[in-house]
């Protein structure tokens, strides 16, 4: 398993690289409690929910300059 990994890739192929997704048990809402726009700045969540993914033939690691 890897955190915050980066990828690159085309987006049909990496899509159809989808081998498994976890069950509704492991589905979590990811965000930030607002959305940093606005005077004062508004409270409301910004985010979507995801489960863990497992992909196959996807180049991690190679989205950024080492």
């Amino acid at each position: 398993m890897l955190k915050n990994p980066t990828y690159s890739g085309i987006s049909t192929e990496f899509c159809n690289s989808c081998r498994a997704i976890a069950g509704r048990g492991h589905w979590t809402l990811w965000g930030v409690p607002n959305c940093g726009k606005g005077q004062p700045e508004p409270v409301m969540g910004t985010g979507h929910g995801t489960s863990p993914a497992r992909f196959a033939n996807v180049k991690i690691g190679g989205g950024y300059a080492e």
